[in-house]
């Protein structure tokens, strides 16, 4: 009983002396973090007041800003300087932002490339003027053909109508004589209308005899009154004759 009464004393004993220690350290954690920040706000109050005197920063600041700056410029994994990246500024040159000087070879480069392309939009523009013109005079003959279809349309479908009014105006007639003189022919025509005879004179142009003068007589519909008057004037005027059509 009396050694285990003994091991809790110890134990005991043991756990304050560590409550001790952490509270000791706890303290002086405070008082470091105390000293700390009144050295810092101790420093500042400096710099500012060196700067209204002076009106630059101290050279403790200066120093500051330089190692800064430095370790800007230092890689933060390896520690050396950083490469400066200009293909940003390259790229703004191109794009035509901040334009760049370009050299002599350069400048010639550039000109007989704007040539080039003044040429190949000018080529290229008198192609298109070329190809409508093909296309304006392919449209202009195709509207001649159009119209010369039409024409000959319009003078065949004349002609059939002249054809078909003709046709039905055919008369059958009789023929009596052919004369070159015209007097000759207006003579004859003459006696028989004294006999009461329908005649008339019809002028015909011929191949290689030139114009010649018909004597005819009478307008019939049908062929049967064309004959007997063919008959008549053959037994009581003597003369011969032949049926034939007339559109006068």
């Amino acid at each position: 009983m009396i050694r285990e009464r003994e091991k809790n004393n110890k134990a005991k004993l043991v756990i304050l002396v560590l409550l001790l220690v952490a509270l000791l350290f706890f303290v002086l954690g405070i008082v470091v973090n105390k000293w700390f920040w009144s050295k810092d706000t101790v420093h500042r109050a400096l710099t500012e007041i060196a700067k209204e005197d002076t009106g630059k920063a101290p050279i403790a600041a200066d120093k500051k800003a330089e190692g800064t700056k430095e370790a800007k410029n230092k890689n933060p994994i390896v520690g050396e300087e950083k490469e400066e990246f200009t293909f940003y500024k390259t790229l703004q040159n191109e794009k035509g932002t901040v334009p760049l000087k370009p050299q002599d070879g350069q400048k010639e480069k550039v000109r007989e490339k704007v040539k080039e392309k003044e040429q190949d939009t000018g080529e290229k523009k008198e192609k298109k003027e070329v190809v409508k013109e093909e296309k304006k005079e392919k449209a202009k003959k195709k509207e001649q053909k159009k119209e010369a279809a039409i024409k000959k349309e319009n003078v065949v479908k004349k002609e059939k109508a002249r054809e078909s009014i003709a046709a039905k105006e055919k008369r059958y007639t009789l023929q009596i004589a052919a004369f070159k003189e015209k007097d000759t022919a207006e003579e004859l025509a003459g006696r028989l209308k004294k006999k009461g005879y329908d005649s008339y004179i019809v002028p015909v142009t011929i191949s290689q005899k030139g114009v010649w003068f018909r004597v005819r007589v009478g307008r019939f519909e049908t062929r049967p009154d064309a004959q007997s008057l063919q008959s008549k004037l053959k037994g009581k005027e003597g003369f011969n004759s032949f049926i034939t059509f007339t559109t006068e």
